[in-house]
């Protein structure tokens, strides 16, 4: 089971970024350069964590983090704002073996799908999370149906009914620092920052 943040220790600042694993060939005589998209591109984030007492909420996140070095982070995905308290309860309404389109149902009637907006999907025949964002606007219909334009692509399959976590999206990865380290100030103030790689 992936390792979770106390829920009473909140980030000062999350840098998401992607892991693209394609790569741009230039010959080296001055033809076209050729794009090659590799599958597997998906998501990490750097993660600042604000000054912490030493002797009580700085441990406590220390453990966590050690502890997801030989499993998993489960880490919350931080929203701008709280307007997508309000998504319902969407699901996949058509399975999926991959590729960028993802039919969605259970959203309100004319909810709106903004373009950049990050959510994740759970597999539920294993229950990990993958983190996606909306490649193109979109609305759900009266019916609370929705086509999204995804990215990147899928790259496992989603089932019927599996869930789309719109309000609380999570990233599931691991811990990938090379030296996990922390300071502990002499004013009794533990600091640290550590970068999540989505592992699937």
């Amino acid at each position: 089971m992936a390792i979770t943040l106390p829920s009473s220790l909140s980030p000062r600042r999350v840098s998401p970024f992607l892991l693209d694993f394609g790569a741009v060939l230039t010959p080296f005589a001055g033809g076209p350069s050729q794009r090659i998209n590799r599958l597997g591109m998906r998501l990490g984030a750097q993660v600042t964590m604000p000054p912490l007492r030493s002797d009580r909420e700085g441990p406590l996140l220390v453990s966590r983090l050690v502890q997801a070095r030989s499993d998993e982070l489960l880490l919350d995905c931080p929203l701008v704002d709280g307007s997508w308290t309000s998504a319902g309860t969407p699901l996949v309404r058509v399975a999926v073996t991959g590729g960028t389109t993802l039919q969605i149902k259970g959203l309100p009637a004319g909810y709106a799908l903004d373009e950049g907006r990050i959510f994740s999907l759970v597999r539920s025949a294993t229950g990990r999370r993958y983190v996606h964002g909306f490649a193109a606007q979109g609305t759900a219909d009266g019916s609370g149906n929705a086509t999204a334009s995804v990215w990147p692509p899928m790259r496992t399959s989603f089932a019927v009914n599996d869930v789309i976590e719109l309000a609380t999206p999570k990233m599931q990865g691991h811990v990938v620092d090379d030296q996990l380290g922390w300071e502990m100030a002499l004013a009794r103030r533990t600091s640290l920052s550590f970068t999540v790689h989505e592992s699937q």
